[in-house]
């Protein structure tokens, strides 16, 4: 995000904390070292790793500095 400039160097360590947490926890099923297949129903590793993203998104958005660009809302 920091290239496509979704995240511009002026924003707070804090959203961009959060920001790279939620990336982090979106990849987990694709590491070689989860075990597949993946579950994603509920009562699943999953289910808790979406909550921990969807916690994000309120800091992320009381925190932003400038609307998402344009581009990234058609």
């Amino acid at each position: 995000s920091l290239f496509l400039a979704c995240i511009y160097v002026t924003r707070s360590q804090l959203i961009l904390n959060a920001h790279i947490d939620s990336m982090i926890l979106l990849a987990t099923p694709f590491k070689l070292t989860t075990t597949q297949p993946f579950a994603f129903g509920s009562g699943t590793p999953w289910a808790d790793i979406t909550a921990q993203i969807r916690d994000n998104i309120p800091l992320i958005l009381k925190h932003r500095l400038t609307p998402p660009l344009r581009e990234t809302t058609v």
